[in-house]
């Protein structure tokens, strides 16, 4: 029997990819299909024949009966328009769906746990966003999954109604800022955080549909669901990659028991959010930080910053030779 719940691919110049990620799908063999693909950049000639064959390959693969609809472009848009201008294009198709790119492999049981909660939570306008991944190790609980904060995008699913306020400038918005964002995340560190990183995408030092959407939940007090065990995995880590070029997380998919086991009150896991930002955003402190956190903490703040005033003015005397 075909998937009822639609799906959109997103790929770009990464067959190799997308010959791991896409057979996922055609085993589920949704009835709805729909295929986006950003077009080659100007300034890499290797694009032109890695982006064809990803599109090439991907349709030669369906050989089951669904509806497909295919957002090729020509021409390179960059990640942020692209991918927010494909999912956009989804949901003026469709009432609910799930956005899958090409770097993520996906359990089956995933496929099933968005479609089950798409249907669950239709009508609650609170919950915005059904993700895929857990990031955190030894994350129990006695239900399937919990609510949160954070709207990670490796293996998601929403609905026409919250991707509504969705905007590629929301991050001009006056009412994202570290005040709004604190309270919203019960965290200031978490706020100051957020802030910085939406003033680097309003700078477009960043250019990402992922901040934006973030941006767009906070906006909006949204409800994210995280299950309690990771469901999806990304295979993109590596230099050709747009964002994750660092090292791999190490994620492991997983198989979920069925039926789903919801949560009795709708209530934010904050400790657990806060958490996830501690492993998955907040960055390690270098040496030297921790040494300062120690001075810190021993001498009196007088003395402190007639210390970092000292060390300060030790190293104009440095540069100065």
């Amino acid at each position: 029997m075909s998937f009822e719940t639609p799906i959109l691919y997103l790929m770009f110049n990464r067959p190799d990819l997308v010959k791991q990620t896409f057979p996922k799908i055609k085993e589920v063999k949704p009835k709805y299909l729909f295929l986006a693909a950003d077009g080659p950049r100007k300034e890499n000639q290797e694009d032109i024949p890695k982006c064809k064959e990803c599109k090439e390959w991907v349709l030669a693969q369906i050989d089951w009966d669904c509806e497909v609809q295919t957002l090729f472009r020509d021409k390179n848009i960059g990640c942020g328009l692209a991918v927010g201008g494909a999912i956009t294009w989804f949901f003026e198709h469709v009432e609910m769906g799930i956005i899958l790119e090409d770097d993520i492999l996906p359990s089956k049981s995933f496929f099933m746990f968005c479609e089950e909660l798409l249907h669950y939570y239709l009508n609650d306008e609170n919950v915005m966003h059904i993700g895929g991944l857990n990031f955190l190790k030894n994350s129990n609980g006695s239900d399937s999954y919990y609510y949160s904060n954070y709207s990670h995008i490796w293996g998601w699913a929403t609905w026409r109604r919250s991707w509504q306020f969705y905007d590629h400038e929301i991050v001009k918005s006056e009412y994202l800022n570290t005040k709004r964002l604190s309270q919203n995340l019960k965290s200031s560190i978490q706020g100051n955080y957020w802030n910085k990183i939406f003033e680097n995408v309003k700078k477009g030092k960043v250019d990402s549909w992922g901040y934006r959407w973030h941006a767009t939940i906070f906006l909006n007090s949204g409800i994210c669901i995280k299950p309690y065990k990771d469901l999806v995995e990304n295979i993109g880590f590596g230099a050709d990659a747009t964002h994750t070029t660092g090292a791999n997380y190490t994620l492991i998919k997983n198989e979920i028991k069925f039926p789903l086991g919801h949560p009795k009150k709708m209530l934010i896991a904050f400790k657990k959010d806060y958490r996830l930002f501690r492993t998955i955003y907040l960055p390690k402190p270098s040496l030297i930080e921790k040494l300062k956190n120690l001075v810190r903490c021993i001498f009196p703040s007088r003395f402190y910053e007639k210390l970092k005033k000292y060390s300060k003015n030790l190293n104009l005397i440095r540069n100065r030779h």
